[in-house]
């Protein structure tokens, strides 16, 4: 009698591991779905029309950072910077449904000069945009346009403030901070005291920064051709920050977004 106890007991054993080895590789296909369908940047810009119709610009970013850009006839006239809790971009991931809107085959215009609102969203490194002019389209893209609209009325924007006539500016983000990512879980995260050198095409050092503790720079820059590289002394094997090339026009200033790969697989 015990020793069929026993022979049903590793018996039990035996299946329960079975179907844990069986379960494992499937959680693993679906954590990997998810990273490669995770959204990263949800755009959305109101473009100008024949009248006073606002002219900005919202940039919200998986990452937990956002951007407000407004150019006329809106309140807040400039650049600003903010941020937005990963679980509130979890929800507008929700209400976009990026599956259904990356099948959309179609933009959504009026036939008349109307104001349009063109929403644009980033998913493993493809994106998609849609544009609903005149209120043309479907009821699930306008309410979710709104509640964009909404989330970004309720963040505590900061100007930017530029010093010179034209440079660069932008921020820096280390990632991956866990190995796996999951849907909603924030995956980055702001690189504080990053040092950076502006070179010149020739590698002649331009000019160089550190950012705050938010991951924030700026430099100011005359008109011409730079590569940004990592001033860090410490090289590190795996990941590191790789040199960008970027432009600098008359009079405007650059927007660059750095991440630095922290090597963590």
């Amino acid at each position: 009698m015990k020793l069929r106890r026993t022979f049903w007991l590793l018996s039990l054993v035996v299946m329960v591991n079975a179907f844990s080895a069986l379960a494992a590789p499937q959680r693993m296909d679906e954590e990997q779905n998810e990273a490669q369908n995770a959204v990263t940047e949800i755009r959305i810009a109101r473009r100008g029309c024949r009248g006073a119709c606002p002219i900005d610009e919202v940039v919200l970013r998986s990452g937990g950072t956002a951007q407000y850009v407004g150019l006329a006839n809106v309140e807040k006239i400039g650049t600003f910077i903010g941020k937005i809790q990963p679980r509130v971009f979890a929800k507008l991931v929700e209400l976009v449904q990026p599956q259904e809107f990356f099948d959309v085959q179609q933009n959504f215009v009026a036939q008349r000069d109307a104001p349009s609102i063109v929403m644009t969203v980033v998913r493993s490194g493809a994106s998609q945009s849609v544009i609903d002019s005149g209120d043309k389209a479907p009821l699930q893209i306008w309410s979710t346009e709104m509640a964009i609209f909404g989330v970004a009325s309720q963040i505590q924007w900061k100007k930017i403030e530029m010093k010179g006539k034209s440079g660069v500016w932008g921020n820096v983000s280390m990632s991956p901070i866990h190995p796996v990512e999951r849907i909603g879980q924030k995956n980055s995260a702001p690189k504080a005291n990053a040092v950076l050198i502006a070179q010149t095409q020739d590698g002649k050092e331009a000019a160089r920064t550190t950012t705050d503790k938010d991951g924030n720079f700026s430099l100011t820059l005359p008109p011409g051709d730079y590569i940004m590289v990592s001033g860090e002394k410490i090289k590190v094997i795996i990941g590191g920050m790789m040199p960008q090339q970027f432009i600098v026009k008359e009079k405007e200033w650059t927007k660059m977004a750095i991440d630095i790969d922290t090597g963590i697989r």
